[in-house]
């Protein structure tokens, strides 16, 4: 609780708010301000914001819903990416869900003909799915757009983005991530609820969590993609 409301207060208990977080200036609904709060702070479901001190090998912070549904990998840790882009939870998870989000994020980085910075340093067109995981983090949870980001029609006109480019960039990208954003909290609460139906009930095999589950479709193209990977 302390750790969530020092990190809380970084975003709206400013000395002035007018310069409370940038995300919380825009036109956004309640519960997409709600889940934006949530995930920037700690405060959500994920078990990357839950301290177990009760338990004597500490905190675990794997995905349990991917290592028992789908049969992932130990490691597999229920951070920020792994539920944003990889995790078999609905309603992200359900067939085409993850992939409109893809293509609508970016679509605003093709309308804004937005250049980043390559591994190798050199200029190249943007692509939502080839960014870094902590970056792609990031611009889904409503960080201000990053300096090294320029625009331009092709690679000999680019220039460096305007304040109110910048401004404007960042509100279209947070206005387009944030309903998703309120579907992943909604699916960690219904996560959540169904291993407590399951529990009240007296179910040994959590037959409320798996028919949940089997709502939604496998793991997103983009983890397969990096599972084939892995296995080459």
């Amino acid at each position: 609780m302390k750790r969530y409301v020092k990190l809380a207060g970084r975003d709206i208990a400013r000395k002035d708010p007018s310069k409370c977080a940038a995300y919380l200036k825009l036109e956004l609904s309640s519960k997409q301000e709600s889940a934006l709060l949530q995930l920037r702070t700690g405060g959500s479901l994920l078990a990357t914001d839950v301290e177990e001190y009760d338990s004597p090998l500490g905190p675990d912070h794997r995905c349990v819903a991917c290592l028992e549904a789908q049969g992932a990998g130990d490691t597999v840790l229920e951070d920020h990416y792994h539920a944003l882009f990889d995790c078999c939870k609905p309603p992200l998870a359900k067939r085409g869900h993850r992939e409109q989000w893809d293509k609508e994020m970016q679509k605003v980085l093709n309308q804004w003909m937005v250049f980043g910075t390559s591994r190798d340093g050199d200029a190249v067109k943007l692509q939502w799915l080839e960014l870094e995981a902590s970056r792609c983090v990031e611009v889904a949870l409503g960080v201000v757009v990053p300096e090294e980001w320029t625009m331009g029609e092709s690679l000999r006109n680019m220039r460096p983005l305007k304040k109110a480019e910048k401004e404007n960039l960042h509100a279209a990208l947070v206005a387009t991530s944030a309903p998703y954003l309120v579907d992943l909290c909604k699916g960690l609460r219904d996560y959540q609820l169904a291993i407590l139906k399951s529990l009240e009930d007296g179910d040994p095999d959590f037959e409320a969590v798996f028919l949940l589950l089997d709502a939604a479709a496998p793991m997103s193209e983009h983890s397969s993609e990096a599972e084939e990977d892995d296995d080459a």
